[in-house]
């Protein structure tokens, strides 16, 4: 899908009263978010996680799981 019709079908999209919208993995890929979006996700995603560590009740394979992916998350 190129630029302009990418941009179409996200604009189409947006516009209409859908249930469910498919597209590529890909395509969705190459849609941009603003860097405040981005980081406000991150942000979010990296708060989840430390409440996901909070409410593992000491499960020790629990926590490493979650610690390496907010790890993992801090570095995007």
């Amino acid at each position: 899908m190129t630029k302009d019709a990418r941009r179409a079908f996200i604009a189409k999209a947006s516009a209409g009263d859908w249930d469910s919208i498919v597209m590529t993995h890909s395509g969705f890929e190459k849609i941009g978010l603003s860097n405040e979006r981005q980081a406000e996700f991150i942000h979010k995603e990296i708060a989840d996680y430390e409440q996901a560590i909070r409410d593992s009740a000491g499960d020790r394979l629990t926590v490493k799981m979650l610690e390496k992916s907010k790890k993992t998350a801090r570095r995007s």
